[in-house]
């Protein structure tokens, strides 16, 4: 069953559970009075529980977490399950209908605007809603991102490496999660969805995982099975958390919006493979020109291990190429 609402007549607590329920949330566009249409699926449990909210498609894109979030709801049994399930598998409607990074109406990131404006345009408008209806009111966060379209990562989950991080559970629920590498951030830049979870001390997880624009079937599984470990850890849902020790715990910043940039424009050409462990100087591409000459060599300014490479060969002048991680934990 599902149902279309105003977004400024949407409320949570209105849903009595047990209930799987879809229910578009209709915000205006501020384009000829047009509406955009979030497609919110909630499962409400018989008993009381914490309130897991699930996001994908922040980037248009990203289809792992989409994929996700809806394979997560149709396996949800409402009879069995504590507490309340909110997933929202398209969170840029604008950005997803063009499979683009920004939405093509303001030029907005929505990853970068939270807790964005109910006045402002329709990207701030989608960050409020989402801030202000659904993590307000959540025991947990998980923002499911991948790559996008030009650039790929390996398959991590970030987590809250601070004490808080420790204390709430946000680490053990990223050990639960099955990945073979997690990152812990003692510092998030403003904009996110984390960033604002974290400011109002809601426990978040994000993950990342292979890029190119097409979805990754088998990594869009391991998010829905990741996300019912951590459901498992809340005791949302019974079953038993298959342990996977992660190869790599890395430690540091995870604003890859600080990542190391072309210094000319060219044909870009990587000298190491993803989560390669580099020293300083060490040579990680090199930009070539029409006819193969070199143009720079791009080398490693610190100490680090390689969790982003640019795989689009065509590099624009300060474009991102790469982006190292500098902390590992023990």
């Amino acid at each position: 069953m599902s149902v279309g609402i105003n977004w400024s007549d949407f409320n949570l607590n209105s849903v009595k559970g047990p209930i799987k329920q879809v229910i578009y949330i209709n915000i205006e566009s501020g384009c000829s009075n047009e509406f955009v249409r979030l497609p919110l699926m909630i499962a409400k449990g018989s008993n009381d529980g914490p309130t897991l909210t699930v996001l994908g498609g922040v980037h248009g894109d990203e289809y792992e977490g989409p994929f996700a979030v809806r394979e997560l709801f149709e396996k949800l049994d409402t009879e069995s399950l504590n507490g309340t399930f909110i997933g929202l598998p398209q969170s840029n409607p604008p950005a997803t209908k063009y499979g683009t990074r920004k939405s093509p109406i303001d030029n907005l990131n929505l990853a970068r605007v939270f807790p964005g404006n109910k006045d402002g345009t329709i990207t701030e408008k989608i960050a409020h809603f989402i801030s202000k209806q659904l993590i307000d009111k959540s025991s947990f966060l998980i923002d499911l991102h991948s790559s996008g379209t030009h650039i790929s990562t390996p398959t991590l989950v970030g987590y809250d490496g601070s004490e808080k991080g420790v204390n709430n559970g946000s680490k053990e629920s990223a050990l639960s999660f099955g990945v073979d590498v997690i990152w812990g951030h003692n510092s998030l830049s403003g904009g996110r969805s984390i960033s604002y979870a974290d400011s109002i001390n809601i426990p978040w997880l994000y993950t990342e995982c292979s890029g190119g624009g097409w979805l990754h079937i088998k990594e869009a599984h391991l998010y829905a099975k990741g996300v019912f470990n951590v459901m498992m850890k809340l005791k949302m849902i019974r079953g038993e958390i298959r342990k996977v020790k992660p190869k790599f715990q890395l430690f540091g910043d995870g604003d890859m919006d600080e990542s190391i940039t072309a210094s000319v424009s060219g044909y870009l050409v990587p000298k190491v493979n993803m989560l390669s462990r580099v020293t300083k100087g060490h040579l990680l591409g090199e930009i070539l020109g029409p006819a193969n000459e070199l143009l720079a060599k791009v080398k490693s300014p610190t100490n680090g291990v390689v969790v982003l490479i640019r795989r689009s060969a065509a590099v624009i002048k300060d474009e991102s190429i790469t982006f190292l991680v500098t902390g590992e934990s023990p």
